[in-house]
């Protein structure tokens, strides 16, 4: 409770209104909508990898999967990432103040 404001019979008080923004869950929606495509992202990675011609040898073909290995689980750390941010928008609270006469 808050700040109160003499009536006759009644007074104003503040009250504190927690809720969560209606908003939040279609943004939270978004974040996991991306995070299953950076998902797909990484397993398509990991498909090309694969398929790569295996007759490849050599310096080149070192440096690039010592470039490449790394990515699929970059992408599903960032995936988490996106996964944990849109949790705390779908749970985040807003803080309004609202005013009722209440008896005295």
């Amino acid at each position: 409770m808050g700040t109160t404001r003499q009536s006759s019979t009644k007074k104003r008080v503040r009250v504190d209104h927690w809720f969560t923004p209606p908003e939040a869950h279609t943004i939270a929606g978004q974040f996991r909508a991306k995070a299953g495509e950076i998902r797909a992202q990484a397993q398509a990675i990991r498909r090309g990898r694969s398929t790569l011609d295996l007759s490849w040898e050599g310096k080149s073909k070192n440096n690039y999967f010592v470039s490449l290995n790394p990515m699929p689980g970059d992408l599903e750390n960032y995936a988490n990432w996106l996964e944990q941010k849109a949790n705390q928008i779908e749970h985040m609270k807003a803080l309004e103040y609202r005013w009722e006469w209440r008896d005295a």
